[in-house]
């Protein structure tokens, strides 16, 4: 009995210093052996734990790492850039236009880095709460109108005469659609053209979010390089290779895998490109 407390105790401490795992069970079948059933459930739980804890100190790593380079340096130079405009008797429309565009790529990093960090923190089934879409995508078309306005870029919003209702998180639900709607108006160029219609699919089990522009396009090796298939880290915006999606393109792509909305990307002809979401109401 001496030499089964003894094994146990000792497999207990390997187990512990090897992040929890579970530990051989032993061969009897008494009150004694039951420890070892009862140790392996509980290391179990405690290694789930411990991997819940990694990954937040993970994601609040990756947070604090981007925000020097992708938040605090831009608004130092916003900051400028608006203090120069604010000196100026009667400011030029380009001048206000740029530190307008700024402001706007700004904000989009912050709440890009919140939603990352989020989505490292909720795990892979996040709660979720009635969503009215036709809202959502309403607010996100007049946040980015006076963009496209300044960059001479024609923003149409086509909604379903009813309300269609999804269930996921608000947040990080606008959060994808604005980035995509946000590369549609800012890849279109003066000219250019952005469509945003949503739709109910199947007699309305479902809806499609469809973002079409007259950009330029994608060449065949972009284009590989947004639809590759990768596990979402949270920096993808930071030293990112060429033709790779940002961090922008990954939030959108993660947070559609998370709430089961099929997010795909296709590309009509030599110019333009178009992003489609389609998921269950």
């Amino acid at each position: 009995m001496v030499r089964r407390i003894r094994r146990l105790a000792s497999h207990a401490r390997e187990s512990a210093d090897a992040g929890y795992t579970s530990i051989a069970p032993d061969r009897m079948r008494d009150e004694l052996s039951s420890l070892t059933f009862m140790y392996n459930d509980a290391s179990t739980e405690l290694h789930q734990r411990k991997t819940r804890i990694d990954d937040q100190e993970e994601a609040v790593r990756r947070f604090v790492q981007s925000t020097e380079d992708e938040v605090a340096m831009p608004l130092a130079a916003l900051e400028t850039q608006l203090a120069v405009v604010a000196t100026r008797a009667t400011p030029s429309r380009d001048e206000l236009n740029a530190a307008l565009r700024q402001a706007h790529n700004l904000s989009g990093e912050v709440e890009n880095l919140t939603s990352a960090a989020r989505l490292r923190l909720i795990g892979p089934t996040p709660p979720t709460m009635r969503i009215d879409l036709n809202a959502v995508v309403t607010r996100v078309i007049a946040r980015h109108m006076p963009l496209a306005q300044a960059g001479e870029v024609a923003l149409h919003l086509k909604l379903p005469p009813s309300t269609v209702n999804f269930d996921g998180d608000e947040p990080l639900i606008e959060r994808a659609i604005s980035n995509v709607v946000d590369n549609a108006v800012r890849y279109s160029g003066p000219g250019g053209e952005v469509n945003v219609t949503l739709e109910p699919l199947e007699g309305g089990r479902k809806f499609k979010l469809r973002v079409t522009d007259t950009g330029r396009g994608v060449s065949e090796e972009e284009y590989k390089g947004l639809t590759a298939i990768r596990r979402f880290r949270g920096d993808e915006g930071r030293n990112r290779r060429a033709g790779a999606p940002g961090l922008g393109l990954a939030v959108a792509r993660e947070v559609s895998d998370r709430f089961k909305i099929q997010m795909e990307l296709k590309r009509p002809g030599p110019h333009g490109f178009e992003v489609e979401f389609t998921g269950p109401v």
